[in-house]
């Protein structure tokens, strides 16, 4: 029972270790958030641009990205490929999740060990950053230790949860419901696909031998970021040997050290404290107040909501939650088919890919070096071309009886009124963008700021619950730059 108890409490302190770093993170972008806006403030009102803040905030993505790292493998937040695991058995689903643990083990603790033994040499060699504020290049390495570290305890925690799930759990005595009649079978493919993939890399094949050990890891559910960093970490220990392997720590640092990376968590926090803060539902009253009564005008609704949401969050899950958890319901009630429901959530939600800002467009740019305002521009016109195509689907496809009085004018300027502040925040960040007033990047952290004042103003998010709200707006972005990182 003291054993017991000893290790109930250690995973206790892991949990809240991770619980801890989620928070920090959520804080500390909400930090670089007011450091942006005061640059914003100081070059346009003052006059005089700050020297700091893109370097302080650049370098503080990396912490960010790493440090959070481990919270969202506590939140089972990070991206795999379930294609084939939800039709395995609960055995052979116990088994892959051990594998993936495994994994996501092995990358953390290469990025832990390479991280340190690198924080250690520019330390001692004093080597900075060459930047007008000269910052020194361990205070950023600082960041990859601190969240390897907790991403290997979370990962070590996640393991020990699965082996103690995988000893309580009976065997079914059904067949499983796909081709394969053994958990080990399956476990001995993995194994002998991946030996297939080393075996490539050995005799000089890498590419082969990378794309085969990609494939693999995905397919048998092991996280994205896991797979493509351990196909990556294989690659260098053949080609380079040993003495390649140092390279991690820099390819991981300069992986996530952009401030056009920057925008994406700061996009995505700005759409939770939008979505926390009931935006999203305001948009769908306001579009529906004014459209509902035409034939499927609660699906056209929807779109409009949807198309003006991503135009604020830049992601296409937000926007879907925003704006699906208030339409669905209310579609459904009025007789809608479930098909159409669901399915225009679904669609609509892809407008945050196309409409500008983009977290898609925004990875791109900073692979690419083509200008991110540019392809914002260049998305605004195929992103109302699909609003529209959607509208006209949702028109034809709901049944004609299917309607509802027309609302009079006090209710419209009445639903007006409640979304005049979701109605404002893309004019704020596109017009900003495209008078050139800032860039992406600085439009990301004025929504973060607008969002978390209307949300607090108007009494949406009290201030004890702001905690929760950018912690959960960290579970998205990290899940993103650790792919990044992977890739």
């Amino acid at each position: 029972m003291e054993a017991s108890s000893k290790s109930n409490e250690s995973i206790d302190f892991i949990d809240k270790l991770s619980n801890a770093a989620g928070i920090f993170s959520g804080w500390l972008m909400l930090l670089v958030s007011f450091c942006i806006c005061y640059e914003i403030v100081s070059r346009f009102v003052f006059g005089k641009p700050t020297i700091w803040v893109y370097d302080v905030t650049t370098y503080a993505l990396v912490w960010y990205s790493f440090i959070a790292a481990g919270y969202a493998l506590k939140e089972g937040r990070h991206l795999h490929v379930d294609i084939f695991t939800e039709r395995c058995s609960l055995k052979v689903k116990i088994v892959l999740e051990i594998v993936g643990h495994i994994c996501v083990l092995i990358l953390a603790c290469v990025i832990l060990f390479y991280s340190v033994e690198t924080t250690i040499d520019v330390f001692i060699s004093g080597e900075a950053e060459p930047t007008l504020i000269s910052t020194p290049l361990w205070t950023i390495y600082a960041g990859m230790v601190l969240g390897a570290a907790v991403l290997s305890l979370q990962a070590i925690q996640e393991l020990r949860k699965s082996m103690r799930l995988w000893f309580t759990t009976q065997p079914s005595d059904s067949t499983y419901s796909f081709v394969f009649r053994s958990q080990w079978f399956c476990v001995l493919i993995l194994f002998t696909l991946v030996g297939i993939g080393v075996f490539m890399i050995g005799i000089e094949r890498p590419a082969l031998g990378i794309f085969i050990l990609v494939i693999t890891m995905l397919t048998f559910g092991i996280p994205v970021f896991a797979s493509l960093g351990l196909a990556g970490v294989i690659g260098i220990l053949f080609i380079f040997g040993m003495n390649g392997l140092p390279q991690v720590s820099q390819i991981c640092q300069k992986a996530t050290e952009s401030n056009v990376l920057l925008a994406i968590p700061l996009y995505v926090m700005a759409g939770q404290l939008l979505q926390s803060g009931r935006i999203g539902p305001e948009l769908f009253a306001f579009a529906s107040a004014w459209g509902g009564h035409i034939r499927g005008g609660y699906a056209i609704a929807t779109v409009v909501a949807c198309g003006i949401f991503a135009a604020v969050s830049g992601s296409s899950v937000a926007t879907a939650a925003a704006i699906g958890s208030i339409a669905i319901p209310e579609m459904l009630k009025r007789g809608y088919k479930p098909s159409l429901a669901y399915g225009i959530v679904a669609g609509g939600g892809t407008l945050g890919v196309l409409i500008p800002p983009s977290g898609c467009m925004i990875i791109y740019s900073s692979m690419t070096n083509v200008s991110t305002g540019a392809l914002f521009m260049g998305g605004v016109l195929p992103g109302l071309v699909l609003v529209g195509a959607f509208a006209i689907y949702a028109f034809f496809a709901a049944d004609k009886g299917i309607t509802q009085e027309k609302s009079a004018w006090k209710e419209r300027l009445a639903a007006t009124r409640y979304a005049i502040w979701g109605l404002l925040a893309p004019l704020i960040v596109l017009g900003g963008i495209y008078s050139g007033a800032f860039t992406p990047t600085e439009a990301a952290a004025v929504t973060v700021l607008y969002g978390l004042i209307v949300a607090l103003s108007r009494g949406t998010i009290r201030p004890r619950e702001i905690q929760t709200v950018i912690s959960d707006g960290t579970l998205s972005s990290t899940m993103i730059m650790m792919i990044i990182v992977g890739a």
